[in-house]
């Protein structure tokens, strides 16, 4: 869980002599992901940065923690969610430069926007999000799903069930040797930028 994962971080700084909040660990969490390899790099990584400083901010974090795939998708959401497209294609042009496999992006996006459409309806009945959570299989951590609450505020029903079956669409097109992934993936998230 979350918890276990911050209290491990927090051991691997501590090990180390270092000192870090629950609240900057968790922010590791986020960032990353729960995969413990990933964990593992990241914060060897945080503790190469700090060197001999005691303490470890959440800028030290920031500066230095790579975002996995998942956050990254997040990310364009929100972009999406205010209508800034240089924020949407310039994650994608990120993506792209390391080398991450744009059918893996477009099933990503797909997926979390179904997620949200999940998660909206799930929330007109009044469930908290340890409930909501249930609803997913496998289950996923409450943080995840106080984050896509938050985005499901920022968008219609209707757009979200229009985008959720807008991404298989370009999936076939792209199996189909209709439209290159890289192309697909761009024009799926143009038509997630055409709020109506």
């Amino acid at each position: 869980s979350p918890v276990q994962l911050e209290r491990w971080i927090d051991k691997m700084f501590t090990d180390k002599g270092k000192s870090i909040l629950p609240r900057d660990a968790g922010t590791i969490i986020r960032l990353c992901g729960q995969g413990m390899g990933a964990l593992f790099n990241e914060v060897n990584k945080v503790l190469s940065y700090v060197g001999e400083r005691q303490k470890v901010t959440e800028e030290d974090i920031l500066a230095v923690v790579s975002k996995s795939t998942e956050t990254r998708i997040f990310d364009v959401i929100d972009s999406i969610a205010s209508g800034k497209s240089h924020g949407v294609f310039d994650e994608l042009a990120e993506l792209r430069a390391s080398g991450e496999d744009p059918s893996k992006v477009l099933t990503l996006l797909a997926s979390r926007i179904a997620d949200i459409l999940m998660v909206k309806q799930l929330a007109m009945d009044n469930l908290s999000s340890a409930k909501i959570a249930a609803y997913f299989e496998p289950k996923r951590p409450t943080f995840v799903v106080d984050k896509l609450i938050e985005q499901s505020r920022k968008f219609s029903e209707e757009y979200l069930a229009q985008m959720t079956v807008l991404g298989p669409y370009y999936t076939a097109e792209v199996r189909t040797g209709r439209l290159d992934k890289w192309v697909a993936l761009e024009m799926y998230a143009a038509n997630l930028l055409k709020r109506g």
